[in-house]
């Protein structure tokens, strides 16, 4: 089955990193905007306790 991005991935002995979660199923995360990648890293960074989020470039 896929899962619509984003969806963010567990390992799990034995199934490896192919056990996938959608947002709404990850006990705590709060995303501010599905529609933006950039927040949607930033918000997972948060839910993970990054301490110093660095400045992520958009461009090469």
């Amino acid at each position: 089955m896929r899962l619509a991005c984003p969806h963010f991935h567990r390992y799990l002995e034995g199934f490896e990193d192919k056990v996938a979660y959608e947002p709404t199923d990850v006990p705590g995360l709060v995303l501010r905007d599905l529609n933006n990648g950039v927040f949607c890293l930033e918000d997972f960074l948060r839910y993970c306790a990054v301490e110093t989020i660095p400045s992520i470039q958009l461009t090469v």
